[in-house]
This record gives structure tokens, sequence and C-alpha cells, in this order.
């Protein structure tokens, strides 16, 4: 499926061999030589610049985690003046909090430095949903040109919640180091993923008191930006990241009490959670089944109608969770939920019907790639329901309304989903089990004098279609006719099947274009063949650091015709040409033909994989380019001159 690698390492006792060397430095200690300690490109490409950041994780007497961060930015322009408003989310259910809180901003004011403070007046609590809260701040009088820094201290709970790391942000990082500070009798599998493996790591024992234990210290410098650019999954899925599992507890040489988890022991909690494998519908919801269920002619039309019930009339919250918050009665009496609520009761509804039915965990596009062989429950953010009938698969998923049942929400696609059955869990990969496909048929006639007529027919069907379902009317039409500035007339508009999610849209248009737009025929007359789009390639930069991600396949077929006034030559147009990427993993075919005074071109694009890796961008963008140059090539058309036609 992914054609590009994630590394994963698992720290045990090495140490790379070229030592980093800190730049980092104590709360408030600011200098004059921190302001410019950034590579000097910067100021022309980045908001800001994370000059160091650095944290702790370790135990406390009472063998609770705590964990200290401390960060510091260079302000660079007006935009990244975002990162002086900080929100730092704790779970109260876990008895966590955060505390001693200091942030500060620091400007060059003439030969001094100027520091403005954080009061603790201006620290807020705010509840975001179920138990989870943040401390809110701005830090004050910064602008641009700025340092800003905060620190605080969390209070983490429990060995388990032993805290992650993320060294990538989306400005570069100068310095990034997290240290843990381990007893001997806790013992983690300490994991570090991502797409870039150059790291230090260092490890060194202590002795204290208590017996004493590891420090693991990990640390990188000069980490570029992850920004969000075209045709990528989730910036997530390519930062460097720091996983921390618990494998196991060993008090005062007694039996070790084993916390390693695996997918066959997650699959169990999966069905015996009463938030999850142990919901149940009531009597109401039964009968509203069978109520939906009573005219259905078949097992296919029992998934429709169940379906159809639950993604139109119960409102998702726009929370992600792979257990329900208020059961799927309440939700079901209240009409709304979290993906949950709505989604295992859809598989309820299902299963009560007679339909084989099972719930798969995911990981959605925005939440990134699941690590299958870290098995940590919450690398899942949202469970999903898994139909057989006859021969058919489908992936439901009930949160974004009424769709195609083989046309998961795009969230939902090409990741790796923990299916449980009943006595078993098996690996499944998320994917439409239908096309995305545009096939059109344009028809532009100028042998009016003063007006062109264009028609535009054909089908959209899959992921095309569905991008334009929700818009008004005039929206759809400059999704076809997307040259703004061309002044057109609709004689004729019928876009049909639009509430029909099953059915391709079916397209019909006609327009009247003013000959004056296109500059009128002359002697010769250069014409643009696409004059009613404005497309370009979505890749314009030459080098790209991470995969190239197509959301979906799809295959787009344009057939064009242009009938040109008698009295005139077609004498340049585009040659045939075809393009093919390793056994049409991409392609794109061109097609002409000439007769008479018609020339119809044949436009025949399509993408068939839905990754390709770094080494490849260079292949798919100039895929991409060539297509585009090649169909915008002017067609040039000479007027034929009297004495021309007389012989």
């Amino acid at each position: 499926m992914v054609r590009f690698k994630i590394f994963i390492v698992i720290l045990i006792s090495f140490v790379l061999s070229t030592l980093v060397v800190a730049q980092k430095a104590d709360f408030g200690e600011v200098g004059f030589q921190d302001f410019s300690s950034y590579p000097a490109k910067f100021d022309s490409s980045e908001s800001a610049v994370v000059l160091f950041e650095t944290a702790k994780s370790y135990f406390s007497p009472q063998l609770r985690v705590e964990y200290e961060r401390h960060i510091r930015i260079k302000i660079l322009t007006d935009e990244g003046t975002e990162w002086g408003e900080v929100s730092l989310p704790f779970n109260k259910d876990l008895d966590q909090d955060i505390f001693d809180i200091e942030a500060s901003s620091y400007e060059v004011n003439g030969e001094d430095i100027k520091v403005a403070k954080l009061d603790k007046k201006q620290i807020f609590e705010e509840h975001i949903t179920n138990d989870i809260y943040v401390k809110k701040f701005v830090i004050p009088s910064f602008s641009k040109g700025s340092i800003i820094e905060y620190k605080y201290r969390k209070r983490v709970g429990s060995a388990v919640d032993l805290p992650d790391w993320e060294f990538h942000k989306s400005i570069p990082v100068q310095y990034s180091e997290y240290e843990m500070k381990v007893p001997h009798n806790y013992k983690y599998n300490t994991i570090l993923s991502g797409v870039d493996s150059t790291f230090f790591s260092k490890r060194e024992e202590y002795i204290n008191s208590r017996g004493g234990g590891v420090i693991t210290l990990v640390s990188k410098e000069n980490i570029p930006a992850v920004k969000e650019i075209p045709f990528i999954t989730t910036t997530d899925d390519f930062k460097t990241k720091i996983f921390n599992q618990l494998i196991y507890i060993n008090h005062s040489g007694t039996i070790r009490r084993p916390f390693v988890n695996t997918w066959e022991k997650i699959a169990d909690v999966f069905r015996e959670n009463d938030a999850i494998g142990k919901q149940r519908l009531n009597g109401k919801m039964e009968d509203k089944v069978d109520e939906i269920i009573a005219d259905a002619e078949s097992e296919l039309d029992k998934v429709k109608l169940i379906f159809k019930y639950v993604s139109e009339t119960m409102n998702w919250n726009g929370f992600h969770s792979i257990t329900s918050n208020k059961g799927i009665r309440d939700a079901f009496k209240e009409e709304s939920g979290n993906s949950a609520d709505i989604n295992l009761m859809l598989l309820k509804m299902l299963e009560y019907a007679d339909i084989e039915v099972n719930p798969a965990f995911i990981s959605t596009k925005d939440n990134g790639f699941l690590i299958t062989n870290y098995p940590i429950i919450y690398q899942f953010n949202n469970v999903v329901a898994i139909v057989s009938s006859g021969k058919n698969v489908f992936l439901l998923d009930a949160t974004e309304g009424y769709r195609n049942l083989g046309q998961p929400p795009i969230k939902d696609l090409y990741r790796v989903g923990l299916m449980v059955k009943e006595k078993e869990h098996l690996w499944i990969e998320t994917a439409p089990s239908v096309s995305t496909s545009k096939n059109l048929f344009l028809e532009h006639d100028f042998t009016s004098q003063d007006t062109l007529k264009t028609k535009i027919s054909g089908t959209i069907d899959g992921y095309f279609a569905e991008t334009m379902r929700d818009l008004t009317e005039e929206e759809r039409t400059l999704r076809l006719v997307s040259n703004s500035a061309l002044n057109y007339k609709i004689d004729s508009l019928r876009i049909s099947e639009v509430d029909n999610p099953e059915e391709a849209l079916k397209i019909n248009i006609q327009l009247s274009i003013p000959m004056e737009e296109l500059g009128d025929f002359k002697d010769i007359t250069y014409l643009n063949p696409t004059f009613i789009y404005n497309e370009k390639s979505p890749f314009q930069k030459q080098e790209r650091e991470f995969p190239v991600y197509f959301p979906y396949s799809f295959k787009e077929r344009i057939i064009t015709k242009f009938i040109f006034p008698e009295g005139y030559e077609l004498k340049e147009y585009s040659k045939p040409k075809t393009i093919n990427i390793d056994n049409n993993l991409a392609r794109f075919r061109y097609i002409t033909q000439y007769s008479g005074n018609t020339l119809t071109i044949l436009e025949d694009f399509s993408v068939n994989s839905t990754v390709f890796s770094v080494e490849d961008y260079p292949i798919i963008k100039n895929l991409f380019d060539e297509y585009y140059e090649y169909k915008t090539r002017p067609i040039t058309l000479h007027k034929i001159k009297k004495d021309q036609n007389q012989n």
C-alpha cells in the first residue's frame, strides 16, 4: 500500500557517533546574540523559529509521573505571533494538572533587552470536552522581532502515561531534547518513529536512595518545518516522534506486573468494554429498526435503509472516538454524539437486522498512520462498521451524511484498521470499492459570426461527484467553467442526481460566449483549447521532502470537439502523445483528429496509485506538468485567402 518508509527504532543502549551540541539555556537567560542565532534565510521564508525546546519526564517520590517543558521561539513575522497564544491540555479524570507556568517576551530596546513577564492572573482554565481541560494564556507585549518563551510543569499521573515527544513542528526547530528518568523497577519500550532517522541518543545510570534507574536522552538539531502541502496525508505522519510503552512494573522484588499489550489483548478490551462491545439497543431502537426495514426487498436494501436513517438522523458533534460517550441509547434519544456513539449505534442496528457486521478501529487521516508493531489503544481514534453482504464488503461511517456504500469518507481512506470479530481479529486496509471518474464531452461551435455556442455533457462519479453535491448550482457550474474572467451566458443547465449519492452526476450545460471574449477570428488566430478552464499543475515546487499522497485513484476522460467557421484552415495543433508511469500507475493520453472544419481532442488522464515516494516525485510532477502544458498549447488557424479558394 505505502511505498515510502516510516522508520521505527527501539532505543535500548546505543549512542550515535555524532554528538549534538545543545543550544539551550535557563529560563530568562536571553542575550543580544539570541536575536540572530538562527539562519538568516528564515527571515524571508518562515513566520517563526524554535530556538530550542526541552522536556523532562521523571517520577515523584510517590512514584507518579511528572513532566517539565521549556520552549523559546523567535518571532519573525506578524503571522508568527500566533505562537504566543498558548493552550496546554490535561485530563482531570486522570488527576492531571498543569502548574508553575512562567512566560516572558523579550525585545531589543536600544542597548537594553526589554522583558515583559506573564501575570499569573492572565492564566485561564477552559473546559473542552468530557474530562479534557486546557490552561490558556497569551504571552505579554510581543510582536515581530521578539523572542518569547514559556515553561511549565505537568502532573501526568500513572506510569502508563509516560509522555511521548514530537521533534518536528510547522516551523523550523534548531534544537529539541527529551530526557526520561525512569526507576529500575519500571521497564519501557521507547520507540522513535518518523521519516528522519538522524538523532542523538544517550543512556546512563543514576543512583538515589530508592535504588536509582536509567536516564535516556534523545535529541535532534536543525529540524526542518513540516508544513501542509498539496497531496499529503497529514503532517503528523512525517514528524519524528517518541512513544513510550510500559512493559512491566517490579516493586521490591515481587512478581512482575506486566503491562505490555498485544493486539489480541486489545481486541479483547474492545469486545468487553462497556463503552464499545457491550453497547446494546433498547426496545425503542429495535422497534425503529423494524420500521426502517419493513419494506426492504433484500439484505442490501436493509443495509442502505439503516445506514441512511442513522447518517441522516444523527448529528455528529465533530469528535472522533473509539468509545461511546453517551451510550448509544442516549445518543439515539438526543440524535447526536461522537463518532463512536453514531457508528456503534449503526453497527448494533445492522446486527439486529441480521446483517453480518463487525467493528473496525482505525486512525483517521488527521490522526496519522498506525504503527502496527506498537500495540497501544490510543493510536486509534475512530470506529467504523465493516459490512459483508453477499459478495460486497463495505466500510460504513455515518458521521458525514448518507453516501454511496462503497465510498467511505475521505478521512477514513487508506488507513490500516483492526477489525474485531467475535473470536478473532485481523488487519484490513480501508479503501473505496467504487471508482472516481469524470467523463465529459465538450462541443465548441464557432460557426456563428458573433457568438460561440458551447455544450458540456457527461457524468461525474465517485469522490469527484461528492465534492460537488453540497455546492449551489452556481458553484457547480463554476467547477465546470472555471475561467471566472470569461463572460458567458447560460442558455440551459441541468445537473441531475445531485441528491442521489448512489448515482453519477449527469451534466448537461449549454453556454453562449461572445466571440470578442476570444479575440474574434483574424487572418491568424491563436486559440487556447482549454479557454473555459483555469487549470495548472498542482505540483509547482521543483523539489519535495514528503511523499505524494492522493486520497483516491481517479480517471478523467474529456472529449472536446471544435467546429470552426468556413474559410479557415487549421495549421498547428498538438499531435498525439502518451506518457505512462510504471505500467499505468499514472498515465496521460492525448489524441487529436482533424477532418474538414472539425478538430476532435481526446484527453485521457488517470492516477491508479495513491502513494508516490519522494524519489518518484520528479516523475509524477513531470507527468502533471506535461499534461497541463500539452493540453493548453494553442491551436493556430489561418484565414484562407480568396485566390487560395479559387485554386
